[in-house]
């Protein structure tokens, strides 16, 4: 037998059909016009009592899913109602020799929609009170990345979020990240939606209108060992319908065993005829329809020269009683964020009066919150201002049955409170939905003394819709989540990255520990000790510390108040907070990881402090107003001023510091 004697200058082989390799121009595609050869009539699908709208399929474990649009139940050759938005059944599939009609089954029957409407569609079947419906028409089947051999099926849908009066559109939809999956053969997938919003109002919905998975696997063997190993080099094609009624195309790597399509970063974007990993931008006009109305419109273009799609009201203000009822309908990108979403930022306060002619009266309220846009820019400071839809109120974090409710004051003249030092830990945010946790001390004082070593409870804080009209709801998940023995992690500052909730809390001796919680789930919840990690003497552990543990402070720390924030200009995490009462110090202390080591930290502002009996604290930054690059952050602290009875009124500087 002869042998053969490969002389290589590659570490790796390609292993196929065949080991040759195609000249250039045989590995060239092109598209090709197809000829029918001959149409055979199933005759219509058979729905079994079920009136439904145009749907799709795709291949699922061992038979067809079907997806389809609006479904509504027949009695005697009658539609009725609901009409469900978009269901799903299986089907058996067909072949050249069984030309019976299809039938489609659902083994749940009928019910609500397969992809579940959001909070904010009127669910569970989009009918909203004014007449108006939220509908979640797929338009392409599920996109699959992965089947197994028993029934196992992993599947992603692009939806669009599209609200209508009639038939006319009322809004510019955006398009969320449902999550499908089969666990076995037999019933119908489950869903849930991943990413609300997933793409904007302002991006092409890939996914939305087509896909295709090449199921490219690629043997490599190594020359040196004979095991071959499988590379998975699989993509996942997305296409998005265009303003001007073309195609766009996206592409992702399925990584991992399951092809994850949930990750941004795997994404490339075909564009100028070539692959990018920037998605293309949409330009955005928006205007009125002119005098006497206030009647906004909303348009978008590709390129600034268009094509321009029909402008389309998504809103209606208000107008006067005067001789000019409304004009000038315009919009002020320069107060969002600058991601096409508009945000509201919360600020969450200590104690809070209500002030008349300069007097402060009232009752204190131990803590509130409010809502505010972005700053101005740097070139036209001005104040910014805080409201609250609910005025000054209840407390934003009620206190619980033991801690002398509703205002905390209690008949012996003790009181307690509820302090916040940092602001919640946001483990979700989209489409103005907010999932978000605080952890707040109870606090029992006599005068300013404290009275008890406080244990820590854990709030939920919740927001289900976009608007500031109402503030976001809190309650009490868990009382005493950290007991008076433990440190209260989330209490001190904290912040979310990489999939991990990095939460801090003083030390006895005035320093900072720090725990990290794993953000599991769709929205991240806190609520789970067993998700929890401590950092103790160099190393994580999942075993929580006693308060006197002396391996748990982070030199260099301090836990005056303060904030803790990841900065993209340095790649490293930032402490920014003052050197205490009653001063208005501000101090920096850099960290290439959350849990350090941290720099010795340096002082780089000096505040005015006040006249009253509180000069100066709560030395704060505020990454939350920024543009998120690191370049300049925001500082605020509190000082205090007599009135004219010798009460203390607070008073808020704000100040933007810009880094070189």
């Amino acid at each position: 037998m002869a042998t053969l004697i490969l002389q290589c200058s590659a570490a790796l082989l390609l292993c196929g059909a065949a080991l040759a390799l195609p000249s250039k121009d045989s590995n060239v595609r092109r598209a090709v016009t197809p000829i029918v050869s001959s149409t055979t009539g199933y005759g219509s699908l058979d729905n079994q009592g079920l009136n439904r709208d145009s749907c799709t399929s795709t291949l699922w474990s061992n038979n067809a899913l079907w997806v389809c649009r609006d479904t509504q139940p027949v009695t005697n050759g009658v539609p009725g109602f609901p009409i469900v938005a978009n269901t799903a059944s299986f089907s058996s599939t067909p072949s050249a020799t069984n030309l019976q009609t299809l039938v489609l089954t659902s083994p749940q029957g009928f019910g609500t929609p397969f992809y579940p409407l959001e909070a904010d569609e009127c669910p569970p079947f989009g009918l909203c009170s004014d007449g108006t419906r939220w509908v979640g028409w797929p338009d392409t089947a599920p996109v699959v990345t992965f089947r197994g051999t028993n029934g196992e099926v992993n599947a992603y849908a692009f939806i669009g979020r599209d609200h209508l009066s009639g038939l006319a559109t009322v809004n510019m939809p955006c398009y969320s990240l449902y999550h499908v999956i089969s666990q076995s053969v037999g019933p119908i997938p489950s869903t849930s939606m991943d990413a609300s919003s997933f793409w904007s109002t302002t991006q092409i919905a890939y996914g939305s209108a087509a896909s295709v998975v090449n199921n490219g696997f690629v043997n490599l063997l190594l020359l040196r060992d004979p095991l071959p190993l499988l590379i998975n080099i699989r993509k996942a094609y997305l296409y998005g319908a265009t303003p001007n009624g073309k195609l766009a195309l996206a592409r992702a790597a399925l990584t991992g065993f399951l092809g994850s399509l949930e990750d941004r970063s795997v994404y490339q974007y075909y564009v100028n005829g070539a692959w990018t990993s920037t998605a293309p931008p949409a330009y955005v006009w928006i205007g009125g329809d002119g005098f006497p109305d206030a009647n906004f419109f909303i348009s978008t273009a590709p390129n600034p020269e268009g094509p321009w799609t029909v402008s389309q009201k998504f809103y209606s203000g208000s107008v006067g009683t005067g001789s000019l009822p409304a004009y000038s309908a315009v919009a002020h990108p320069s107060l969002t964020d600058g991601t096409g979403n508009y945000i509201f930022l919360l600020w969450v306060c200590r104690d809070t009066q209500s002030i008349s002619n300069g007097q402060t009266g009232g009752v204190s309220v131990a803590n509130t919150a409010s809502y505010s846009s972005l700053p101005n820019a740097r070139t036209n400071p001005q104040p910014l201002v805080l409201s609250s839809p609910q005025g000054l109120g209840p407390l934003f974090y009620k206190l619980e049955a033991d801690e002398c409710p509703d205002n905390g004051i209690c008949s012996d003249g003790t009181r307690w409170v509820g302090w916040p030092d940092t602001g919640p830990v946001v483990t979700f945010s989209g489409s103005g939905g907010v999932n978000a946790y605080a952890f707040i001390a109870r606090q029992h004082l006599s005068g300013l003394s404290v009275l008890n070593t406080p244990n820590y409870s854990l709030y939920h804080v919740l927001a289900q819709g976009v608007g500031n009209t109402s503030l976001p709801s809190t309650s009490v998940d868990i009382s005493g989540f950290w007991s008076s023995t433990q440190i209260g992690y989330g209490s001190a500052a904290s912040v979310v990255i990489n999939g991990f909730a990095y939460l801090y809390g003083a030390t006895p001796n005035g320093k900072l520990a720090v725990a990290r919680a794993a953000l599991t789930g769709f929205l991240g919840s806190l609520e789970d000790r067993s998700i929890y990690e401590y950092y103790v003497n160099g190393a994580w552990t999942p075993t929580v510390p006693v308060r006197s543990e002396s391996t748990i402070p982070l030199p260099n720390t301090s836990s005056v108040q303060g904030t803790i924030y990841w900065s993209p200009k340095w790649q490293a995490y930032v402490w920014i907070g003052g050197d205490g009462f009653p001063d208005a110090n501000f101090l920096i202390s850099t960290a290439p990881n959350p849990e350090g080591p941290w720099s010795a930290p340096k002082q780089f502002y000096s505040g005015a402090v006040g006249t009253g009996s509180l000069p100066a604290y709560s030395a704060v930054a505020h990454p939350s107003l920024t543009d998120g690059t690191g370049n300049y952050i925001f500082i605020t602290w509190t000082k205090t001023a007599p009135d004219s009875q010798g009460n203390d009124v607070y008073d808020q500087p704000l100040v933007r510091v810009d880094w070189q």
